[in-house]
């Protein structure tokens, strides 16, 4: 072997251990993914939470963004927002509102089939 192939050889080695590398990293990130909040619950679905109630005293109107998050609570719309976002976002956000974790069930996708009526 000469020594040009010695070098050919040398870069594959290091291309494929770089390869390992990575990839060893991305498993493990994987493998340490966490739910977004501890007030999360994993559902029977891969990857898709539900929030549990949060604790009593909880008022989503006054918490911070922190703990809107924290709680599962969608974003407060920005103060130069329409006033029907507003409106929404605190018909959803309603403290009255009792959470329930559903089950959700994963089906195949019918988009784009056609049905004879």
């Amino acid at each position: 072997m000469n020594l040009r192939d010695t070098d050919l050889v040398n870069r594959k080695i290091v291309y494929a251990v770089a390869q390992v590398a990575a990839l060893s990293i991305l498993i493990a990130s994987l493998a340490s993914a966490q739910s977004p909040s501890p007030f999360a619950v994993e559902t029977n679905i891969k990857g898709v939470y539900a929030y549990t109630e949060p604790p009593a005293g909880f008022n989503p109107m006054t918490a911070s963004a922190a703990e809107l998050e924290l709680y599962g609570y969608p974003p407060r719309p920005a103060a130069n927002a329409p006033a029907k976002a507003l409106a929404t976002w605190e018909m959803i956000a309603n403290p009255a509102l009792k959470r329930i974790v559903p089950e959700p069930q994963q089906r195949a996708s019918t988009i784009g089939q056609s049905k004879t009526w």
